[in-house]
């Protein structure tokens, strides 16, 4: 009898164990999971921004300033009134869809008005978006930039994107951008800014989370992504790493350092279309 008690209390011992060290896999799958979403969230929304903006910037600087304008009917550009007067409201029509140059399906209008050249100190320039889609995802929200002066800049957004099923993620965030080339040079091809600064959001499961640059962030006009910074994510006391200094000088990959001290390798993109 005593021999079948202390093997029934061993099993028990043994399936708790089992179950407690499973419960803590789980856990770990789940934050790891959790972790790669959100980061994934954080650089697909930033680089859908990045994105409007580079074109809002080429635009503008070939419709004001004088450059040379790639011919293409994707998309149309409005801008009112004409000549140099300001303010100014910059129209871009996408109408029911289009391809653009960088490759993205668009839809909708990308409107910015501005007050004044934005190399004028107080130059503002916000940018709304109206019925707007890239790639099929809906994405609606404000941007503001806004020169300080000194070749430096604040910029806020508040963008949330609807994924084609149904999901949303939303990022906020204000930063400011220090011209380290090209302040001097009058067309923006040579631009290159370091962004600080810090963001927060929720993923697509509705998780919220925090964001802030320990490295700063490094954007030259001539690559669609960020190409060195260190940006460090935080969720419910989780700590996620994203540097994007990994790879190439100009390349879509980042490495995220998970909440376990896990790497991954994530590219910047939009990853509902793999």
């Amino acid at each position: 009898m005593k021999k079948l008690a202390f093997f029934t209390v061993l099993l028990l011992t043994l399936m708790f164990t089992f179950t407690a060290c499973n419960d803590d896999t789980d856990d770990e799958t789940t934050t790891t999971d959790e972790s790669v979403m959100t980061s994934e969230d954080l650089t697909s929304i930033e680089d859908v921004v990045f994105d409007l903006e580079d074109e809002v910037n080429e635009v503008i600087d070939n419709q004001l300033n004088g450059g040379v304008e790639i011919r293409n009917d994707c998309p149309t550009k409005t801008v009112t009134p004409t000549g140099n007067i300001f303010p100014k409201t910059i129209t871009l029509d996408y109408g029911a869809g289009c391809n653009t140059p960088r490759g993205r399906l668009k839809s909708g209008k990308i409107i910015i008005t501005q007050s004044d050249t934005l190399n004028q100190q107080g130059a503002t320039r916000t940018i709304i978006l109206e019925n707007y889609y890239v790639d099929s995802a809906k994405v609606e929200g404000t941007t503001t930039l806004v020169n300080n002066g000194s070749a430096s800049f604040s910029r806020k957004f508040n963008v949330k994107i609807t994924y084609p099923n149904g999901e949303v993620a939303n990022l906020q965030a204000e930063h400011t951008y220090a011209q380290t080339v090209g302040a001097n040079t009058p067309r923006i091809f040579d631009d290159v800014f370091q962004i600080t600064g810090s963001s927060s959001g929720t993923n697509r499961n509705g998780k919220s989370y925090s964001a802030n640059i320990i490295e700063p962030l490094v954007k030259a006009t001539g690559c669609p992504w960020i190409k060195n910074g260190i940006r460090q994510i935080t969720r419910n006391s989780n700590t996620t790493t994203i540097d994007y200094g990994f790879g190439d000088n100009c390349d879509n990959k980042a490495q995220v350092t998970l909440p376990e001290g896990e790497t991954r390798i994530i590219r910047i993109e939009a990853w509902w279309r793999r």
